[in-house]
């Protein structure tokens, strides 16, 4: 897998991707300051791990992310790719609520996706990471737009947030 570079300023970014079962927590580049979320250690308390500017770095993100970075995922993919993602579950003031949940990327475009889930979702908010996919760095801010069941998984529909969507959101 690539090593995964800031897509600000291709600075090396140290750090890894979140993976499911394991809390994560914003870090900012280095060089030029764009927010990307990490896994932390798993043996940290949650709140031991979470920086107290998790508000201000969800928001960041939200600033930083374009459709079109979508765009190059779903080129690759296809529509329905049937994939695994991370999601790390962010609550209405867009902070870390749990640990990073696992998802099956059912259907992608630029302006959204359709997930499933194996458990309950109780946060308005995910943030995706395509690592996995062959996209290092690229992470997107999404909104839960649709929950459904079905028999023994969670169908979730989801709007990716940029820029001023993500402050009206926080505005309610």
């Amino acid at each position: 897998m690539a090593t995964p570079c800031c897509a600000g300023c291709q600075h090396a970014l140290d750090w890894p991707a979140p993976i499911p079962g394991v809390w994560a927590a914003p870090v900012a580049c280095g060089q030029c300051g764009r927010v990307y979320y990490t896994r932390v250690d798993a043996n940290l308390a949650p709140c031991d791990s979470l920086p107290a500017d998790c508000e201000s770095s969800a928001r960041g993100l939200g600033r930083q992310f374009q459709p079109r970075d979508i765009a190059a995922v779903a080129a690759k993919l296809g529509v329905f790719p049937d994939v695994l993602i991370p999601g790390v579950p962010l609550d209405a003031g867009l902070k870390i609520h749990d640990a990073t949940i696992e998802a099956r990327l059912i259907e992608l475009t630029t302006a959204g996706c359709r997930l499933q889930i194996e458990a309950s979702l109780k946060v308005g908010y995910l943030l995706l990471d395509f690592a996995r996919l062959g996209f290092p760095g690229l992470q997107a801010l999404a909104a839960v737009r649709r929950l459904q069941l079905e028999r023994d998984a969670m169908r979730v529909g989801c709007e990716f947030l940029t820029g001023m969507e993500v402050e009206a959101a926080l505005r309610g």
